[in-house]
């Protein structure tokens, strides 16, 4: 019998819960909305970016400068970091995996005189940043051996 009773207080409960639950879910739909919602919109943070493909750009100025290089291996791989500044400018090139310092070095200036990036966007303000670029450069016609430069010296000879 107390069970029952029980029983039938914990239906009623769940009964009158589920009644109030719908009729506050209905006045809220009858009920027209006189608040107003101001919605204010924050710039996006951005990272900075090059109008086109610096990659191409960089690869194409520097082979039309330097013509062939010599390397020993399958590819020729190296990092170029670039140091902007709030107005897109490239400040400084740092460039990693190449030893010889005149390669290092025309890399740096032909970087530096590619084109400006748009700069890094942060809280809404251009931001000073950092952009490192990977490149792997495999085959190339612009690479050669320093057999083939052997080669091309002795057919130079002759």
């Amino acid at each position: 019998m107390i069970h029952r009773i029980l029983r039938l207080v914990f239906v009623f409960t769940l009964f009158v819960l589920g009644t109030q639950y719908s009729v506050a879910q209905r006045k809220n739909k009858k009920s027209k909305n006189k608040h107003t919602t101001e919605v204010v919109t924050t710039p996006q943070d951005t990272i900075a970016t090059y109008q086109g493909d610096f990659k191409e750009d960089f690869l194409r100025a520097f082979f039309k400068e330097s013509g062939k290089i010599v390397f020993n291996g399958a590819e020729f791989k190296f990092v170029l970091s670039l140091l902007l500044t709030d107005t897109g400018e490239v400040n400084e090139v740092i460039v990693l995996g190449v030893d010889n310092s005149n390669v290092k070095e025309r890399m740096k200036t032909i970087a530096m005189s590619v084109g400006t990036w748009n700069p890094k966007v942060k809280e809404g303000k251009h931001v000073k940043s950092q952009v490192t670029i990977p490149f792997v450069i495999k085959q190339s016609d612009f690479i050669m051996t320093p057999a083939d430069l052997n080669k091309l010296l002795e057919k130079n000879k002759e």
